[in-house]
């Protein structure tokens, strides 16, 4: 059965009690390598030249127990592997189901299943995924909290009637840092998760 459509309030909602569970306190960075490994119990298996042979960057095994990586990914680019981690979390929270149901044994199974998939339903997962993906790395609270504090000095160097996304800008990247995600994600709960609209930016 396809997965059905899910409204951005439910990702919320989904992503407030998965870190209600695991991550209680909300302080960033989430610690995402930890919950997959010790709280949801996953393998996380690092794999050579993933990316450069196959071109994806992790993958989640049929069985759900693993969660593949591309090496270079987790031994130079951490903010890539956390979202990745992050990304088959949702993946596992969202289509568990699918996975389980494809009775697949091998990668290159893997690889033509999800190739086999109707187009529109693999870039629908994905988007799921991706969007759950972001709001358990960067949770609505302290997301807000901290882009307040750096707005109200922000505003004091910048001209006045700066657009919302200049603002933005201004403050993805040491959000990003603070989160330990790339700005972009960010720039995203920010603007198309619509969480700036709590802000005060008067």
């Amino acid at each position: 059965m396809p997965p059905r459509f899910i409204c951005p309030e439910e990702l919320e909602a989904l992503a407030q009690r998965f870190l209600s569970e695991h991550h209680v306190s909300l302080e960033p960075p989430v610690p995402i390598e930890e919950i997959v490994e010790f709280d949801l119990g996953l393998d996380v298996v690092p794999l050579p030249n993933l990316h450069r042979d196959f071109q994806i960057e992790s993958w989640l095994s049929h069985d759900t127990r693993s969660i593949f990586v591309d090496l270079r990914q987790c031994e130079e680019m951490e903010t890539r592997y956390r979202f990745s981690l992050a990304h088959k979390v949702g993946h596992l929270l969202l289509h568990a189901d699918l996975y389980r149901g494809s009775l697949l044994t091998s990668f290159e199974g893997w690889l033509a299943f999800h190739e086999g998939l109707d187009p529109i339903l693999r870039d629908n997962m994905e988007w799921q995924a991706r969007s759950l993906a972001g709001r358990i790395l960067v949770p609505a609270a302290p997301l807000l909290k901290r882009a307040q504090q750096l707005l109200d000095r922000a505003k004091k160097r910048l001209p006045k009637k700066v657009s919302s996304e200049a603002l933005f800008g201004s403050i993805s990247i040491p959000l990003a840092d603070v989160f330990r995600v790339h700005e972009e994600v960010v720039r995203i709960r920010l603007s198309g998760d619509r969480l700036g609209r709590r802000l005060r930016l008067e």
